[in-house]
């Protein structure tokens, strides 16, 4: 089977297909809506976003300490980020990455969750 068919089968009807956000919208409520838009003018109805603080990211001296604060939203930005997906009919998923964000994600009336594979050993959180 070459590539081109692998990527027809890919579609809603033939199973359930996620857009995921990941940090492509550079911490930015404008170009997270922009994205949410585009999910809603695709073939599928469920949409996934990562939440986190950067403290569950990095440490406070790692060097990519400030990008994780820049990209991160707060807990009220996440709460009409989420309110403005499902306005527009998206289901929503989220990757946490520990208590904090899990906190978040629970006032987003979100549907699922990921634990991302960096915490696939912390299993006080899990």
């Amino acid at each position: 089977m070459n590539i081109s068919n692998i990527f027809k089968q890919l579609t809603p009807e033939n199973g359930n297909v996620i857009a995921e956000t990941a940090c492509n919208h550079e911490g930015e409520i404008n170009k997270i809506k922009a994205l949410i838009d585009c999910v809603k003018k695709s073939d599928t109805n469920l949409i996934k976003f990562q939440v986190f603080t950067a403290d569950e990211r990095v440490s406070l001296d790692h060097p990519e300490y400030n990008l994780y604060q820049k990209l991160a939203f707060t807990e009220s930005q996440w709460i009409k980020i989420s309110k403005y997906a499902i306005k527009r009919g998206l289901r929503v998923f989220v990757d946490v990455f520990g208590e904090k964000s899990y906190k978040i994600s629970k006032s987003m009336n979100v549907i699922g969750y990921k634990i991302h594979s960096s915490d696939f050993f912390d299993s006080e959180f899990i």
